[in-house]
């Protein structure tokens, strides 16, 4: 099968091993021409992952025509920010009804909408088989190395879940499949949240009680705004939900956790975030879960806590004392 992988990020890329691995044709897409010409030329992407070398059989092409032709497979991976604008690009040129991946973690940052939604609003229906949601505790730089890792396939469609799943899995990357998009999808995003409280707590010099604390309380959080939006509860037990949290609360090769790290340690989330170059999702969501979260009444501490401290200008380590000192309430609650 052709597949086509938009963004040659480092998730981008490592995803594109993956199908590659699994002898498919593999083509990825990418506005930056270095990028292009390094994976073409050195068989590297240089920015992401320094001398590791990738297949010769890894074809790169700034040309989006190109790229989409004849394609099977489509792997939606640039930021959530481009989504949409990609996907309007992306769907008059489409002739072989791909399936369509989408692996950006997040909310459109315009509409608040959801990934899958993003790409549905923006694509003909006809032109697609459908869209499947692919997440799970996976670092790029560990996939891109062929380190044993796990993900989940969701989609309503079951059967198209299925399918995408054995498209991704062989002996390192294992996919399972799940029917529930909206609930992996919301882990997805809101775990970034947590996961940059998790680096500011780091920052700010506390240790593993904390962390330990903050994951099982995110989680939480993260399974009432779930179900508050029609997701189910077990998703957040899964890989997209408990998985995912762990991972990115609790290693320093998470952006989301960098960035709250720098926070943490200068208490000074302006300053750090107009000097912060990297793709950090949990910001941005931040705002987008805090404003869901009063439409659907759902009483998120943690994430709203994270919210404070971005946009306006709360102290991090005042906040971590007001969390401690909320009224005392029975643990399931």
């Amino acid at each position: 099968m052709r597949a086509t992988v938009l963004g040659a990020g480092a998730w981008g890329t490592a995803l594109a091993q993956v199908l590659s691995d699994n002898d498919n044709e593999v083509v990825l897409w990418d506005r930056v021409e270095a990028t292009v010409r390094d994976i073409n030329e050195n068989h590297r992407n240089s920015h992401y992952f320094g001398d590791l070398a990738f297949s010769p059989k890894l074809k790169a092409t700034m040309d989006l025509a190109s790229a989409l032709s004849d394609a099977g497979l489509l792997v939606m991976a640039v930021p959530t920010f481009a989504v949409a604008e990609v996907t309007e690009k992306v769907s008059p040129l489409l002739d072989d009804r791909p399936y369509v991946v989408s692996v950006s973690k997040g909310f459109d940052p315009t509409t608040g909408k959801l990934m899958s939604e993003t790409i549905r609003d923006n694509s003909d229906p006809t032109k697609i088989k459908g869209i499947v949601t692919l997440s799970g505790p996976s670092f790029a730089v560990e996939v891109a190395a062929r380190m044993a890792t796990a993900v989940t396939c969701a989609c309503p469609d079951v059967s198209l879940a299925e399918e995408v799943q054995s498209f991704f899995s062989n002996e390192y990357f294992r996919s399972y499949s799940n029917d529930d998009q909206v609930g992996v999808e919301l882990a997805g995003a809101i775990k970034n949240v947590i996961a940059v409280a998790s680096g500011c707590l780091e920052g700010l010099g506390f240790k593993t009680n904390t962390r330990a604390a903050l994951i099982t309380r995110g989680l939480k959080e993260m399974s009432r705004f779930v179900m508050s939006q029609g997701g189910k509860a077990e998703t957040l037990f899964g890989l997209a939900g408990v998985g995912d949290l762990v991972l990115t609360c609790s290693s320093s090769e998470s952006r989301n956790f960098q960035v709250g790290y720098a926070i943490g340690k200068t208490r000074d989330a302006k300053k750090v975030l107009a000097e912060n170059k990297l793709t950090a999702e949990g910001v941005k969501t931040s705002q987008i879960v805090h404003e869901k979260a009063l439409e659907a009444k759902v009483d998120m501490p943690i994430c709203e806590s994270v919210y404070q401290v971005l946009f306006h200008g709360k102290d991090p380590r005042t906040m971590v004392d007001i969390l401690m000192k909320r009224p005392l309430k029975a643990e399931h609650e």
